[in-house]
């Protein structure tokens, strides 16, 4: 039985980008707007405490399936690849890192035809969005919902996090004020999105604030099956709910905010992309796009694992008496190793001095997973005290894809971001590797270290270190780009976010990042939504609300 109905705007994905999109169409009454989210709602304890992300990863009523091809530069190996499905999106489950990435990605994101997104041009929605906790300033706002910490006001500081951070001066990386006014030079503490000690995700920031509007309706375990179109034109979707299947038409747009995965699995579906690959699925082509689903990227990091020598690490304090010392800090003060994710210390270098701007990210924490891949893969943290510090190359030149392998929805993808691809990928790893055992031989951190556990002291020459890196490389979940903004002809959407040759059709998500950002991508996200939700009012002659 199909129902119908209809609503101005129609948002698909109640993830980063959908919740910001609900709150900020639906600020004037006026509109009556509709968000769709496949998953439940996000009222699981797991997702209010900070630390511990790693039980709502290992949560699969929380998580679409989705699990990567075998990837021939990383061992053959397919990767388990985690997205969020529920209220909140894969901002219910990640680390919490507030990390906007440099100027010059964005103004090469205008220089590439895409007018608007210079980095002087997105600055002020990154800042309208965020409370900043240090208040404002010429980079950062406090009228936004979403709440921005510095763990470096953090009044207790890890010994190991601390002994990092100065090891990293040590080694050339200068102290950093702020890496979020587009100059990502040296070494700090993250800023996060927390309130309080809790998960400050856009669920319980933006979508909180408008819950209670008489406009906005929300519907969980509603996956969208497809785009409804009228020729050229998206008139409404077909979601089903508990068995039933419904179609409700747009008035004014239909924004798929499903994130770099579904959102052109959603095109794809509805007969929106490469002709040849939706009819090899049964799908009619409807419109060709033949970008939709291309241009993959993600981040691939690669692991540093080290013995403390001292009992200083959070392996020790998710134990025994510790834990329980810790878990009534979080219950009366909301403080403690609970109150944040743990990744307390980021990095930014070049990986030789002839590269144009510092190319590479490092994450530090103070514990150490499990080496062995059955404990890994139950979250452990070693017995014995331990730091972990991670390798990320920014901006990948190498392209992967993600297309359906059927017209049945519930399907998943092909998805392969086929790291390693391009040879400069494989190239700053070596020296990456290299950095991370200069830093491990500065005085600060060589006193706490007992021994390097991964990769290991016998991993020397660089073909040694280049098979570890893609045998012992993983995803930081951070894909984007498949429905990329542009004009060339892989473009699938313009400036505006509409899809191109279709009206009334929009993505406002990480997939339209003609390239990725310098770091994690939930910042960069946001402020993707707040810009395309002001483009897509003003569109219609409706001006954006105040905040």
């Amino acid at each position: 039985m199909t129902i119908s109905g209809s609503y101005d705007y129609i948002i698909v994905g109640a993830g980063s980008a959908g919740c910001v999109l609900a709150n900020r169409l639906s600020a004037d009454p006026a509109n009556s707007v509709l968000l769709l989210e496949a998953g439940a709602d996000d009222n699981y304890w797991s997702i209010a405490v900070p630390g511990a992300y790693a039980y709502t990863l290992d949560n699969p009523g929380l998580l679409w399936p989705y699990q990567t091809q075998p990837i021939e530069n990383s061992g053959g190996r397919s990767f388990a690849y985690p997205r969020g499905k529920v209220i909140g999106g894969s901002g219910a489950l990640n680390g919490l890192l507030y990390v906007r990435g440099q100027a010059q990605d964005y103004d090469d994101w205008a220089a590439a035809g895409n007018a608007g997104w210079s980095w002087s041009e997105v600055l002020p929605y990154f800042m309208r969005s965020e409370n900043h906790a240090r208040g404002p300033d010429q980079w950062h706002g406090t009228t936004g919902p979403l709440h921005v910490a510095h763990l470096a006001d953090m009044k207790e500081k890890n010994p190991l996090s601390e002994a990092f951070l100065e090891a990293g001066q040590q080694a050339g990386m200068p102290l950093a004020e702020d890496v979020n006014r587009g100059d990502q030079d040296g070494i700090s503490y993250f800023q996060i999105n927390t309130r309080d000690g809790t998960r400050c995700n856009t669920a319980r920031s933006f979508l909180k604030q408008a819950r209670g509007r008489s406009n906005l309706t929300i519907e969980t375990s509603a996956p969208v099956r497809k785009v409804l179109l009228d020729g050229k034109r998206a008139s409404g979707v077909k979601y089903e709910q508990y068995g039933q299947l419904k179609e409700i038409s747009a008035n004014s747009a239909v924004v798929l905010s499903a994130g770099a995965i579904a959102s052109p699995q959603l095109l794809e579906l509805s007969g929106i992309g490469n002709p040849a690959i939706l009819k090899e699925h049964g799908v009619e082509p409807l419109h060709i796009l033949p970008g939709v689903g291309e241009n993959l990227q993600e981040h691939y990091m690669v692991p540093f694992v080290c013995r403390a020598s001292e009992l200083v690490s959070m392996n020790e304090q998710t134990r025994g008496f510790q834990l329980f010392q810790q878990l009534v800090r979080y219950a009366v003060r909301r403080k403690g190793i609970l109150s944040n994710s743990g990744f307390h210390v980021q990095g930014y270098f070049k990986s030789r001095e002839e590269v144009e701007r510092n190319d590479m990210q490092i994450h530090f924490f103070p514990f150490s997973g499990e080496t062995d891949p059955e404990k890994a893969r139950k979250n452990k943290l070693q017995d014995q005290p331990g730091f972990t510090f991670l390798f990320t190359q920014m901006r990948p030149e190498s392209r992967g894809y993600s297309h359906i392998l059927s017209g049945n929805a519930d399907v998943i993808p092909a998805i392969n971001p086929a790291f390693l691809t391009a040879e400069e990928d494989r190239r700053v790893y070596l020296d990456a590797v290299k950095f991370g055992r200069k830093i491990l031989s500065q005085p600060a951190i060589s006193s706490l270290t007992a021994a390097e556990i991964v990769p290991g002291p016998e991993i020397s020459s660089d073909d040694e270190i280049m098979d570890f890196v893609k045998n012992a490389g993983n995803s930081m979940y951070h894909g984007c780009g498949t429905c990329k903004m542009g004009t060339d002809d892989m473009a699938v959407v313009d400036s505006q976010l509409k899809v191109r040759g279709i009206e009334k059709l929009y993505v406002a998500d990480a997939s339209i990042m003609p390239r990725i950002p310098s770091g994690n991508t939930n910042a960069p996200t946001i402020m993707i939504a707040e810009k395309a939700s002001e483009m897509i009012l003003a569109r219609d002659g409706i001006a954006m609300a105040a905040s």
